[in-house]
Order: structure tokens, then C-alpha cells, then sequence
């Protein structure tokens, strides 16, 4: 009755495979075929002792383990049994491109490495020397020059996808040529003024131009490819940059401009050449919103992309970046005109301490904003999960499946900008499951003249390891469908986890 009930739950529920444009290659349908057998290991398993030490010897390794561990060739592994597995998709690679991987028993790989290349002493000295020399290669590439190394990440970039500009890129490039040449006009013109808030924004430029060098830093270092000791790639450097860049526009942007109001306000000085100091800051005010305009421009695009609003794309998103920049340039803004504001009212009253209040207000503003975007990072790298909609989305979407009954422990994290993690225990339908694979080539009638034609219980065994090496593919497929469904309907989860309960 129980396995009634759960198929009839199944039966009432929608098949998602076609809504994401998934099928599992043909290559993976035959090795599925009630009467083919799965490489050669069932005559490896019919003939083995049936021993605790067998099963636990009989760990397996896959291809590229046994190339890179034990330097095997493809030719040296061509003769050994091997088991199937469907393969896991990196988030580099087609989801709709299923594949099968061999797996083959360790043991076998050990014998053949032992007979090439005599003993596994032998091996490790040369798999030590392998990474030396690749580790002096890679530091003989290593580029000093920003722009050199983002040319030769984006070149070496496994997708179309990574190929493109970085996000952020844009707004941080832009930002840091109009900072220079703001700070430069802006050091001249309080060099003839003297005006304290001129020295406020002087310095406000300054402490930006740094801060997109940080950015910048950030960005090149993310975009290393991921290794062994990072196999989530390096995308938190922005983060990391990023605080660093928020403590720099706090201590050298609000400490100094507060510092020097302060000192302005005890010992107040007369000013000079207003009208240079006031055009001086009309050409910076419009050079800062031309590149918060950019920053701008770049936010909405990828807040379109993500399928939300742009106020909620700048609290929420795991952008530093473009966040960063629009945040720092709309604080340059407001402070040009409080700036002006302050310079005129000091030179329309003759009272200086209008100029050294305009300095106090830019230093209190400047400290704000290095609050939000220190805050904002410290968030992303505690693990800020994405927004709720998304991720509701994706659960609606998976109990809509008629191979999943319940799920449990979800759990989604943003792990760089457009790149989200998703990690689900599935409670998986196993009748749902059993019934497709008899369905699949008549494997119903061929499974059931198979049990008519077993005599012994050598047979009966040798059926129930086949049909259990079938329905363990089964499940992996249903895992590569259900990833496979999740980045159609929300492509930023490039990782996604999904662990049969």
C-alpha cells in the first residue's frame, strides 16, 4: 500500500527533464540496457570470492587519479576491469552533457603502476619532481601589471561565460582614471586656495584612487583559475580587497579630513581664488557622475540579470565591485556640492569655519560609507545567503519533480558576483526511479526472464549486483537531471550539491 501511495504521488506531479532541455546521452542509455553488462566487471564480480576482504579492496579510482597519481597511461589501463559511474559536472562544464566515467579498482592500478615503473618509491619521486617543475613554471608567468594578468586569465578561461569581461570590471577601470585626474586638479586648486574643504576633497579623491587600485588588485587575483588548495577558485580576493579598501576610506578619507577640520577650526585661515577653487570642483562633480553613472549602468545590468530590483541588487548582491565604486562615487558627489556649499558661504560671509563645517560633514560621510562597504564584505565572507525568492524558486521547482518526495538541510550561499552555491538532502522517489529504469528498453520483460532463468543463488546474486550497478546509475542520473533543471530556471548556481537521503 505504502509503495502504491508513493507512486500515485508521483504519478500527480510534473517530470522537469523536458523543461530544462536535459538528455542523458546515448552512451549512458546503453550502459542502462537490462541485457548488456556494465564494462567487464561482472564477470570480475562472478568470479571473486564472496569476502569481507574483497569488498574492501575493492576501493576504485577514476582515470585521472590514476594518470596523475600513479603517471599511468591511457594504453596501461586499457586491459583492467573498470566499473561506470555517471560523472559530476564541474560548473565549467554543459550540464546537459552527460557523461560516464570508469572507475577502476585500485589494486589494479597499484599492480600495473608497480610493473611500469618498478616501485611506488619510484612513483612518488617522480610525482615530487612533476609538481616542482610545474610550480617554477607557474611562477615564471606570474605578471606584475594588472591589466598583463587580467589578459591572461580571461585567455585561459574554460567557458564563453568567464571569457567576457569580469563583473565590476568596467566601473573600477573608469573610476580609477577619473579619480586621478580629479585628485590631481583638486591638490592644485587647494595648493591656491587654501580652502579646507578643498583639502576634504583632496583627499576624498586620493583615498578613492587607492581604494579602486585595491579593487583592481582584487579583481586580478579573483580571477586565478581554481587549484587543489582552492577548489572553489579565488573569488573572495574582492572581498578581501574590497574590506581592505573600506579601512583605507575610512582612516585616510574620514581620519585625515576630520584631522584637518578640526585643525581648521581652531587656527581658521583666510581663503583665495574661490572662483578657481568653485570650478575646479563643478569639472570634478561631473567627472564623478559620469563614473557613477557608469557604476550605475553596470548595477542595473546585472541586477536585470539576477531577476531583481536595483536598490535590492545594492543591499543585497555579493558584488563588491560595482557596489563599491557607485557608492564611493555618490559620496564624491554629494561631497562636491557640500564642498561648494561650504566654500561660498565662507567667501560670501568672510567666515571661515563654514569652510572647516563642509570638511567635518564630507569626513562624517566618508566614514559612513567605509562602514557600509566594510560591513557589506564582512557579510559576503561570513557566507551571505542568497536572496529568499531565488532560492524558493529552486525548492518549488525540485518538489514539483515526481523523483523527489522531500527535501532537507537546504541551504544556498553566494559565492562570488553571479556565482551561487546550493547544497540540498534529497528524499528521492525510489519507486518513481525503479519504475523509469524497467520502462527504459524493455528492461521489465528482459529482467523478468532473467529471474525465470536463474537456478542457483550464484545467479540470483549475480542479478541482484547488476540491477543494484543499474539503479545506482539511475540515481545519478536523476541527480544530473535535477542540476541540470536548477541552472535553467537560476543559472547563478554554478555549484549545487544534491546528497540522496
Amino acid at each position: 500500500m505504502a509503495a502504491a501511495r508513493i507512486s500515485r504521488l508521483g504519478g500527480r506531479r510534473a517530470f522537469c527533464a523536458q523543461a530544462a532541455g536535459w538528455r542523458p546521452p546515448a552512451r549512458v542509455l546503453d550502459a542502462l540496457r537490462w541485457s548488456n553488462t556494465l564494462g567487464t566487471i561482472d564477470q570480475r564480480l562472478a568470479s571473486e570470492s564472496e569476502t569481507v576482504a574483497f569488498w574492501r579492496d575493492a576501493q576504485t579510482v577514476t582515470q585521472h587519479e590514476a594518470r596523475t597519481l600513479y603517471l599511468l597511461r591511457t594504453v596501461d589501463l586499457a586491459p583492467l576491469p573498470f566499473l561506470l559511474k555517471v560523472g559530476a559536472h564541474s560548473h565549467t562544464v554543459d550540464p546537459t552533457e552527460a557523461h560516464m566515467i570508469p572507475l577502476y579498482f585500485r589494486l589494479d592500478v597499484l599492480r600495473v603502476a608497480a610493473a611500469r615503473w618498478g616501485s611506488m618509491e619510484t612513483i612518488a619521486k617522480k610525482v615530487q619532481h612533476r609538481e616542482i617543475v610545474r610550480t617554477r613554471r607557474l611562477a615564471r608567468r606570474q605578471q606584475l601589471f594588472i591589466g598583463t594578468r587580467l589578459k591572461r586569465d580571461n585567455s585561459q578561461s574554460r567557458s564563453a561565460a568567464a571569457s567576457s569581461a569580469p563583473v565590476g570590471q568596467q566601473a573600477v577601470y573608469a573610476a580609477l582614471v577619473v579619480n586621478a585626474l580629479i585628485a590631481a586638479g583638486k591638490a592644485a586648486a587647494y595648493y591656491y586656495t587654501g580652502s579646507g574643504a578643498m583639502f576634504a576633497e583632496t583627499v576624498h579623491s586620493c583615498a578613492d584612487f587607492f581604494n579602486q587600485a585595491l579593487l583592481a588588485i582584487g579583481l586580478s587575483r579573483s580571477l586565478q583559475k581554481a587549484d587543489q588548495k582552492h577548489p572553489y577558485g579565488y573569488a573572495n580576493e574582492q572581498y578581501v580587497w574590497s574590506m581592505i579598501s573600506g579601512v583605507g576610506v575610512f582612516f585616510l578619507g574620514c581620519g585625515m579630513t576630520t584631522y584637518h577640520a578640526c585643525h581648521a577650526l581652531i587656527s581658521p585661515e583666510p581663503l583665495a581664488n574661490v572662483g578657481l577653487g568653485m570650478g575646479t570642483l563643478a569639472i570634478a562633480g561631473l567627472l564623478e557622475g559620469y563614473s557613477m553613472l557608469v557604476a550605475l549602468h553596470e548595477i542595473r545590468r546585472e541586477a536585470a540579470k539576477s531577476g531583481v530590483k536595483t536598490l535590492d541588487y545594492i543591499r543585497d548582491s555579493a558584488d563588491p565591485l560595482n557596489v563599491g565604486v557607485f557608492l564611493e562615487d555618490a559620496a564624491a558627489v554629494v561631497g562636491v556640492g557640500v564642498a561648494m556649499t561650504a566654500l561660498g558661504l565662507s567667501h560670501v560671509t568672510g567666515n571661515p569655519a563654514w569652510d572647516a563645517a563642509g570638511s567635518l560633514l564630507i569626513g562624517g560621510m566618508l566614514g559612513g560609507v567605509a562602514a557600509m562597504i566594510v560591513s557589506k564584505n564582512r557579510e559576503i565572507l561570513l557566507g551571505q545567503s542568497l536572496a529568499p525568492a531565488r532560492t524558493h524558486l529552486v525548492l518549488d521547482v525540485l518538489r514539483a519533480d515526481s523523483a523527489v518526495l522531500s527535501l532537507h538541510d537546504v541551504k544556498s550561499v553566494m559565492v562570488s558576483p553571479g556565482v551561487a552555491r546550493f547544497k540540498a538532502e534529497v528524499h528521492f522517489n525510489s519507486v518513481a526511479i525503479a519504475d523509469r529504469y524497467l520502462d527504459m528498453h524493455d528492461n521489465a520483460s528482459a529482467l523478468r526472464e532473467s529471474i525465470r532463468a536463474a537456478e542457483s543463488d550464484a545467479d540470483a546474486r549475480r542479478i541482484a549486483r547488476r540491477l543494484s550497478q543499474h539503479l545506482y546509475l539511475m540515481l545519478g542520473l536523476e541527480v544530473d537531471r535535477l542540476e541540470a533543471v536548477i541552472r535553467s530556471k537560476c543559472p547563478e548556481f554554478k555549484y549545487i550539491d544534491l546528497e540522496p537521503l
